[in-house]
Order: structure tokens, then C-alpha cells, then sequence
């Protein structure tokens, strides 16, 4: 039975799942190596954005949306004063509770303190 399962393994690469998750792996290295021209520190930052998607299910997608998120407010990171450090305090907030609150209150710090400037 295990044998069977195993010689499965070339179709994974058919599957949407995979095609997914290779296009937004591509998305984030494409990321990486455009943001460390500009800024070597905060590419550093953004490659750690991994250590949110783990897990099946309802853990895994919640990880993926937790990096959208961030994703989607990388230009505000970017203004911050220490964009790296600012990006790292949001994936240590994404990480700190299941349900997203500490993700949202830093998000929503870090917009305010861009309308502030």
C-alpha cells in the first residue's frame, strides 16, 4: 500500500495545489531578489515570511493569508524608518496568536504612523 502511495509522487506536480504554491513561491524569491538590490536588510526580513505558511489546512491557509497581508503592506514597511526591524515585528506579531488580532493592531500601527508622516 505504501509502495503505491509513494510511486503517486510524480503526479503531485499535476495537481493545482502544487502549481499554487510553486507560483507563489516564485512570486517570493522574485520578491527577495528585487527588494535586496534596494534594501539587502529587509530582503533578509521578507525571505523569514516562509516561517508563517506551515501546517494542513485551516493553520496552512491562514499562514498564507497572513503573508498576503504583510505582503500587501510592504510599501508601508518600506517608509518606516527601520524597515527591516518594522518587518520583522509584524512577522513576530503574525506569529504570536492563531486568530490574527496582534497582526491586525501592528498593521494598523504601521498605517497610522505613515499618515502621521
Amino acid at each position: 500500500m505504501l509502495t503505491f502511495l509513494s510511486s503517486l509522487k510524480r503526479l503531485r506536480r499535476a495537481g493545482s495545489r502544487y502549481k499554487t504554491e510553486q507560483a507563489r513561491i516564485e512570486k517570493w524569491l522574485s520578491l527577495i531578489s528585487t527588494e535586496a538590490e534596494r534594501d539587502y536588510a529587509l530582503a533578509s526580513e521578507i525571505a523569514k515570511l516562509q516561517r508563517l505558511i506551515k501546517g494542513y489546512s485551516d493553520t496552512h491557509a491562514r499562514g498564507i493569508a497572513n503573508v498576503d497581508r504583510i505582503i500587501g503592506a510592504l510599501d508601508g514597511v518600506r517608509e518606516a524608518d527601520a524597515s527591516a526591524a518594522t518587518l520583522a515585528k509584524l512577522i513576530e506579531a503574525a506569529l504570536k496568536d492563531e486568530n490574527g488580532l496582534a497582526l491586525t493592531i501592528e498593521l494598523k500601527r504601521l498605517g497610522e504612523r505613515a499618515c502621521a508622516a
